[in-house]
């Protein structure tokens, strides 16, 4: 199998993390890996 990592700050930057359930990772059925920025974290750490 594959190992997954936990990686807390993911969760501050991304909408659509994948999710475990019963020890598997359920993936997004949206195209490609299912994720979209959070605009309003990424803006707090934009640098001009």
């Amino acid at each position: 199998g594959l190992t997954v990592e936990y990686m807390g700050w993911m969760l501050k930057l991304f909408d659509g993390v994948a999710a475990l359930e019963n020890s598997e990772l359920v993936l997004s059925d949206r195209p490609g890996l299912g994720l979209t920025f959070r605009e309003d974290t990424i803006s707090r750490y934009k640098v001009a």
